[in-house]
């Protein structure tokens, strides 16, 4: 399993859980059912039966659910161990997947191919993937939860003095601080329950590593200070979610008379918990 702050990178690699890359569908007009009636689909109860089989880490019966082609594929896997792993890990969870469906869930068939999406809590989304295999829908992608895949329903950004002013650009230095200030992992307390839980719960080598990656990518205090000075800004969604946003630009002369510059991004996440902002991973 990749490290916590490796993860964003699995998730644009979105293949690796959902069993290979989709195909976009065909262009025939869809058929779109909504809420209860995509609930009662039978696509929609296969799809359920694997999230309950991948969230207990029944993997091979869950896979079971698949069609030929990705069985196929699964069964001559030399990465069943990773994969397996990230299936139950990114599995929504039944209940909450159901419950999407029916108050707020689209399923877009098209011919013998299909996709199902419900908004999940915490602005996740529930995703999956079929296709019509000898009468029969059968799994091709997914289930899946992603982060953070529904619109906020309020935004603010904040910019240089008032950034500033705001407890998350106070808690993003004292991070970076703790952060390189001693070879442990005391630069969790600063989390949410919930992310201190997960860390602990992660393999000894995995935390080791986690927390070195975090240290390559992450700068000091005093350079995270001076870098937001000109190119960071905070935004905050929905009262409760916070993201630390900084922009690194990077000029260079290859050759005389003339310019090149680059820049690079890095966010860091921030939740509110029990009235006050925490680090989110």
């Amino acid at each position: 399993m990749k490290n916590v702050l490796e993860r964003a990178a699995i998730v644009a690699s979105v293949c690796l859980c959902l069993g290979g890359p989709r195909p976009a569908l065909a262009q025939d007009e869809p058929k779109v059912l909504e809420g209860e009636e995509a609930f009662r689909h039978p696509s929609t109860q296969v799809v359920l039966r694997a999230a309950e089989h991948f969230r207990a880490g029944r993997i091979d019966a869950g896979m079971a659910l698949y069609s030929a082609s990705e069985q196929a594929d699964w069964k001559k896997s030399t990465e069943k161990a990773e994969l397996s792993a990230l299936r139950k890990e990114r599995a929504p969870d039944p209940k909450a997947f159901a419950e999407g469906i029916k108050k707020g869930g689209t399923l877009t068939l098209f011919g013998a191919e299909g996709q199902l999406r419900a908004p999940l809590p915490n602005r996740a989304m529930g995703i999956a993937y079929l296709a019509l295999e000898q009468g029969a829908w059968r799994l091709s992608g997914g289930p899946m939860a992603i982060e953070n895949a529904q619109e906020p329903a309020k935004e603010e950004r904040f910019h240089g003095d008032e950034m500033r002013a705001h407890p998350v650009y106070a808690l993003a230095l004292k991070y970076a601080e703790t952060l390189h200030a001693k070879k442990d992992d005391s630069f969790m307390q600063l989390a949410t329950k919930k992310a201190r839980e997960k860390w602990a719960a992660e393999p000894a080598g995995e935390r080791s590593e986690s927390a070195a990656y975090r240290r390559r990518t992450i700068p000091k205090m005093a350079d995270l200070a001076a870098s937001l000075k000109d190119g960071g800004y905070i935004v905050v969604e929905d009262d409760v979610r916070a993201s630390l946003v900084v922009v690194s630009v990077t000029q260079s002369s290859p050759e005389p008379g003339t310019v090149s510059s680059t820049s690079s991004t890095l966010s860091l996440g921030f939740e509110l918990e029990d009235g006050e902002w925490r680090l989110a991973n």
